[in-house]
Parts: structure tokens; sequence; C-alpha cells
């Protein structure tokens, strides 16, 4: 038995070619997007697996997986996402078509966490401004420059999977709490995973980080609004390093602004 793979020439590890094209039962197909429509069709069209990027800004709304997509390539049984994240994918029209969606879970978890916290170092340790303030202004001193540490501080956690995780781990070895709210993980697991299970409204009175880990979907577009950001500590910091459009970036603005928040990063890695 044979698959046909296909996916577009958009940036991928070359191990990924590399893997499929030791299997003598693959067959690897690239649709280049400069190619005509007619040619990519005709490849997708035979497709059993389509292997699509996570990113809507990199993938023209044609070649994302729409129902009228899977309607013209009826062979697709399997479409997979580059990343964890799926937004180039209409799962309930995959599921309404029998094809089986898969992601890339875990897989940048440590590059995630790692993120987070090089964010988190830069704002609470003012390495940014910093920088810039050394190259555009004379007359400092250390004192004006002077951030603050991470020991003892409470991050709160809005999701615990696998890049979640992970900072849990990152934070312990900081000598932070940490708080987390997911109500896809029962509450021993969430302690399993090195955190103390509260509801959203406890992790944004008790944090003085919030960082977000949480899938972008029908249950958490929008989920960060004024009201969230003024329920937040008195100069906490918000970072995210999960999809926009769960926060609202005018509302994160005006908490800035106002100087509710203490500072603010986001940065996300395209997973």
């Amino acid at each position: 038995m044979s698959f046909n793979v296909v996916r577009l020439d958009l940036w991928i590890h070359s191990c990924f070619d590399e893997i499929l094209q030791k299997h003598a039962g693959i067959n690897l197909s690239i649709m280049r997007l400069a190619d005509s429509d007619e040619n990519n069709w005709a490849k997708l069209a035979s497709a059993d697996i389509y292997h699509v990027s996570a990113a809507k800004d990199e993938v023209p709304l044609k070649w994302q997986v729409t129902s009228e997509l899977l309607a013209r390539c009826p062979q697709i049984k399997v479409v997979s996402s580059t990343g964890s994240g799926y937004d180039t994918i209409d799962v309930e029209a995959c599921t309404a078509a029998g094809v089986l969606v898969v992601n890339q879970a875990g897989g940048n978890a440590n590059s995630v966490a790692e993120h987070t916290f090089g964010l988190l170092l830069a704002v609470k340790r003012r390495i940014v401004e910093s920088d810039r303030l050394i190259k555009t202004t004379s007359g400092l001193v250390r004192e004006q420059l002077m951030g603050s540490e991470l020991a003892g501080k409470t991050i709160g956690l809005v999701g615990i999977g696998q890049a979640g995780m992970r900072v849990a781990q990152l934070a312990a070895a900081f000598g932070m709490d940490v708080l987390a709210y997911d109500p896809y993980v029962d509450k021993d697991e969430i302690q399993a995973r090195g955190a103390k299970p509260v509801s959203l409204d406890e992790l944004l009175t008790g944090s003085d980080v919030v960082s977000l880990h949480c899938p972008r979907n029908a249950e958490t577009l929008n989920m960060f609004g004024a009201r969230e950001f003024q329920c937040m500590r008195s100069g906490a910091i918000f970072i995210s390093t999960a999809r926009g459009g769960i926060h609202d970036e005018l509302a994160l603005h005006g908490a800035l602004e106002s100087g509710h928040l203490g500072g603010g990063w986001l940065g996300c890695l395209g997973g």
C-alpha cells in the first residue's frame, strides 16, 4: 500500500522530506505557490495526506483546508498541521467529511517554554529597554534601569499542556510559585505537572505574571479583554506565546498605558 503526501513549498525542516522519502510506500509531492492553480489542484486531488502550515498568513485561503477544498479533493484522508495550532484547518468540515486531523502537539514545547522565559526576563530585567536607552541616552545611572527578580513571584498559566508544563518546570527552577487554569486537565494531573489548579479569576487575581499557553478556538477567542486585564494584579506582567485573537490587543494597550499592568510581551512562535 502506498500513500501520496502533499505539502506546500513553505519552509520546513529538511528532515521532514528526508524521513518521508526513506519510506517506499510514501510518495511526497510539493505544491509550489508560484505554479499554476491547475497544476497544484491536480497534485492535491491525488493526495491521501495533506500537510499544511498552521499559520494563516502563510497559506493562501484557497489552499487552506475548507469544505470547498475537501469537496474538490475527496481522496484526502488525513490533514496534518505543521505545528500544534491548526488555524488553517476547518476541523468541523474535516469531521463532516470523515477526514482525520492531526497536529504536532508538543513538537516545539521546549522552544515555546524557553521563548516564554526569554520574553519574561526581557520585561522583568528590562533588558531591551536598557539596551535602547544606553544606545540613545546619556547621563543614565544604573538605578534607572534596575529590574526585579522572578524568585518568589507567582506565575499563572492559562493552559498546561505540553508547552505549559515545561513553563511550569522552568518557573520552579526560578523559584516561582505556579498556578494553572485548564478546563481540559483534571486537578490531580495539573498538580502532577507542577502547578496549583485554580479558576481563571483566581489565577488573574493571584498571579504576578500571566502567561497564555492555550489553543485558539471558539472557547478561547477573546478570552482576555478589559475585564480580565483589570482583574490582574496592579503591576502584573502579561505574556502570550499563544495565537492572536485570544486577547484583545486594544484592551491590553489600555491596561499598559494606564499603568495598571507593569508590562506585556507578545511572541508567537507559529507553532
